[in-house]
């Protein structure tokens, strides 16, 4: 690897977030420890520990906690997706090696 590539490789990669997800995505930081495992591996986040999380931390109004929990699903779910595909994919390179 060129000295030119592995400075990009390291280089920190920059979003944006619209304003409007800035409540959802402090939450999703904030729950990163309230995931519930089984054998294989994550199945979904702990409501119960993510309410706590809402009310001792007021991470967000009262009002706004529906709306807030809706997008939480919304990435939970693409989070299970995600973590499905990328453990399948290392299961094959097992397979072949």
């Amino acid at each position: 690897m060129a000295v030119d590539d592995a400075a990009a490789a390291h280089k920190p990669r920059v979003f944006y977030l619209w304003a409007e997800h800035q409540d959802v995505l402090a939450v999703w930081l904030a729950c990163r420890t309230q995931w519930r495992t089984g054998f294989a591996g994550a199945i979904g986040l702990d409501y119960a520990g993510v309410d706590a999380l809402l009310r001792m931390r007021r991470l967000v109004p009262r009002a706004r906690v529906p709306e807030v929990i809706a997008d939480l699903q919304v990435m939970e779910a693409e989070t299970l997706v995600e973590w499905t595909r990328q453990r399948r994919a290392d299961e094959q390179r097992a397979r072949r090696h």
